[in-house]
């Protein structure tokens, strides 16, 4: 399902990245893909692998 008129705004920091990368899988599990994606700092990372649709690899960073 993709999700359009929502912006997933995602802030970064180590640790916060860190479960950030845990809920984006949990939305790849689920099949929940947002159109719209504001991220920074090490958050942005993990967006990149959930963009591609990376399942389990969001966690690797």
């Amino acid at each position: 399902m993709i999700i359009k008129d929502v912006c997933l705004i995602l802030e970064g920091g180590g640790i916060r990245s860190s479960f950030t990368s845990g809920i984006l899988d949990y939305f790849l599990e689920k099949n929940i893909i947002f159109e719209n994606i504001i991220a920074t700092s090490a958050s942005s990372f993990v967006v990149l692998s959930y963009m591609s649709e990376a399942k389990k690899k969001t966690t690797k960073f």
